[in-house]
């Protein structure tokens, strides 16, 4: 927190707490894009081990 009163020493009060408003933002943006990178990369995973577990047999696909 030390660093948020020098920055509003420095350039105020609204300019201070819009960069906090930008960082948190940001941050927030990086959490839910990585989130939704591993759900998507999981779910594929899991796609690709039943895939991978299957066998044609007789036309159809049966599970191992």
């Amino acid at each position: 927190m030390r660093w948020f009163f020098y920055l509003k020493g420095k350039v105020g009060i609204e300019v201070a707490l819009r960069y906090v408003k930008e960082v948190v933002a940001e941050f927030t943006l990086v959490v839910v894009a990585e989130f939704t990178l591993v759900v998507v990369a999981e779910f594929t995973l899991q796609i690709s081990r039943a895939i991978s577990t299957t066998t044609k047999k007789g036309g159809e696909l049966k599970w191992q």
